[in-house]
């Protein structure tokens, strides 16, 4: 199923014109919710609507007290329908867990497959090797430099985001020439040469372990005159 922005301003544009009706409108946003619910949270594009979708997708249910069920109020529909026109700004926060599904489910459909995840846990390893050695071996610098120069396509899904961070640490942080790896090539603004070292190596163990499932990350949502943008944090 095929949602994004878009597919819901449209949606809503029907539902006050009338030409859709609140049963319809509540159902579409029920599939749409479930959907990223079972992976689809991974999609860029979805994620960003997943609030939206959740709050819209009980607009069409019976108030039932027993099961602590009640519909969104007019009112949310109207706030949404707001922030989709770009007549209201507004930002989210979501906190985040990759599963190692994932990678099975989606496949080739957006660049996601097992060799991927062996690949981020290799680099993890190499990572893990200099902090704990202070030195890494000859092979090992050698997959973190293939790997920090690879190129990307366009960002579609949340782990695409994790990876361009990752690698962009890599590449522009470290002097592969050194025998040992040197981070301090970071240009960094009122930052101790001393702090460089160790906050890149953190910072690229958070980013690894988030991007295998490991760990959470938030991710922060803004909308601006109907155009969304993300951000992770670790």
């Amino acid at each position: 199923m095929e949602f994004n922005m878009t597919v819901l301003l449209t949606k809503l544009n029907q539902y006050y014109d009338s030409t859709l009706t609140r049963d319809e409108l509540g159902s579409w946003a029920r599939k749409a919710y479930y959907e990223i619910l079972r992976g689809d949270f991974i999609v860029i594009d979805k994620i960003v609507i997943y609030r939206f979708l959740r709050t819209i997708s009980t607009i069409h249910i019976v108030a039932n007290d027993a099961k602590d069920e009640y519909p969104c109020s007019e009112e949310d529909v109207s706030a949404i329908h707001e922030i989709l026109r770009g007549s209201k700004n507004a930002a989210h926060t979501l906190n985040i867990k990759l599963p190692t599904q994932i990678y099975d489910m989606f496949g080739d459909n957006i660049n996601l497959d097992k060799s991927k995840l062996n690949t981020l846990i290799d680099i993890r390893e190499c990572i893990s090797e200099y902090l704990e050695n202070k030195s890494i071996s000859l092979d090992k610098r050698e997959k973190l430099f293939l790997f920090s120069n690879q190129d990307f396509g366009s960002n579609r899904t949340l782990l695409d985001l994790l990876e361009c961070h990752i690698v962009s640490i890599l590449s522009d942080c470290i002097d592969y020439e050194e025998e040992t790896l040197d981070f301090e090539r970071s240009i960094g603004i009122f930052v101790g040469r001393k702090e460089i070292n160790e906050n890149l190596c953190l910072s690229l163990l958070k980013l690894l372990d988030c991007a295998i499932g490991n760990t959470s990350f938030i991710i922060c949502i803004t909308y601006d005159k109907g155009k969304s943008n993300i951000s992770i944090s670790t």
